[in-house]
């Protein structure tokens, strides 16, 4: 059975602020600002902070949830001031789950030996700024039960787990409360929980993706590398999309950090020399 002593939404802060407090002085040198150059790689398989398997994604790691709670928690709370992400409070109980907003496997598979610009987005999409949350509810699609996340990340369907064709669905949903796609419109309205009453801006604000451009894959984000990794267009598009997504996960990152290191101030617990 689950540690209930976490059900109270100030001891879920307490258990996410102790973790973020751990990370700080194990990885970050004592200061939380140098979170802006850091990468998620750097945990693999660390059972503190990761998530106890190898080469998994940043955005559900223990150490990222612990930030999310502090990051997400005034948008995301609901009526009774709770927010349910993986172990905040109980493991197995979740509204909301990981993200991440840009694609690296569609493009380029599990590739070994990479360019260098190839590998510089490789390092870059495990930053903070990569990563979001999405609610989480699922439905069953043919034999598997699907969420919005893993939908979105079917290379079959035309997301292929490209953030622009998502972000118009869901655009066409909360304006007109239908969309082309019939599976994501029931999963939309599974998650009636976040969507209901939601406009697309208010959604945008909530997940901090209000201030970026991501049209920038419109035309072009069917390129699946499986498929396409030998033309010449391809070649271009993966140039431009990793030029774009880092100066997105760059930046992202940077607001990121400043907005937990003034969350971080209020809280009595967390060490005010690591915030400098």
């Amino acid at each position: 059975m689950e540690n209930r002593y976490y059900k109270n939404p100030i001891e879920c802060k307490k258990k996410a602020v102790n973790l973020i407090k751990q990370f700080v002085e194990q990885k970050l040198n004592k200061e939380l600002l140098n979170l802006k150059n850091y990468t998620f790689w750097n945990i693999d398989g660390n059972p503190i902070f990761g998530n106890g398997t190898k080469y998994s994604d940043a955005d559900c790691t223990k150490i990222v949830y612990a930030i999310d709670y502090i990051l997400y928690y005034d948008a995301l709370k609901d009526e009774n001031g709770e927010f349910f992400i993986p172990g905040y409070p109980y493991k197995s109980v979740s509204n909301f789950k990981g993200e991440t907003i840009f694609t690296f496997k569609t493009l380029f598979g599990t590739q070994k030996n990479m360019e260098d610009k190839t590998k510089d987005f490789h390092d870059c999409y495990q930053k903070l700024g990569a990563t979001s949350l999405l609610p989480c509810k699922t439905i069953k699609i043919g034999n598997k039960s699907e969420s919005i996340n893993t939908w979105k990340g079917n290379y079959k369907n035309k997301y292929k787990d490209y953030i622009y064709p998502f972000l118009l669905e869901l655009k066409e949903y909360l304006e007109n409360k239908k969309c082309s796609d019939q599976e994501m419109q029931k999963l939309f309205e599974e998650n009636k929980f976040y969507f209901a009453n939601k406009t697309y801006e208010q959604y945008l604000k909530d997940f901090k993706l209000s201030d970026y451009y991501f049209s920038f894959e419109k035309d072009n984000y069917f390129y699946h590398w499986d498929k396409k990794m030998n033309t010449e267009k391809y070649k271009s598009f993966c140039k431009i999309y990793i030029d774009h997504a880092i100066e997105i996960i760059n930046s992202r990152t940077n607001k990121m950090v400043d907005e937990l290191i003034e969350l971080l101030q209020k809280e009595k617990e967390f060490p005010k020399e690591y915030l400098k």
